[in-house]
């Protein structure tokens, strides 16, 4: 159990593969004799798995984007009138 204890600090890391190979090679000869660590090992991996699934962004749809696209668009177009017609009448440029 106090064996245990030592190693179960070290599971997350070792799911993130974030571990030494020595460390990595001690977990894994303990997993492979603890049972009891072993399914908090299994647990976490569910639950990572869980979380990420559950968080997993989606893509908003193209028309959506496109709305958003087109509004931004818009705004701009109207600054640039509103800045134009706010130009002394010599800083414009003719357009014929």
């Amino acid at each position: 159990m106090k064996k245990c204890k030592g190693i179960c600090r070290y599971i997350s890391a070792y799911i993130d593969r974030d571990l030494d190979d020595m460390m990595r090679d001690r977990v894994r000869a303990h997993l492979a004799e603890c049972e009891r660590c072993l399914v908090l090992l299994h647990t976490m991996e569910k639950t990572l798995l869980l979380f990420r699934e559950f968080h997993r962004e989606e893509e908003p749809p193209v028309i959506l984007i496109r709305r958003i696209s087109c509004q931004v668009h818009l705004r701009e177009e109207q600054r640039a009138c509103v800045v134009a017609r706010s130009l002394p009448r010599t800083t414009r440029k003719k357009t014929k």
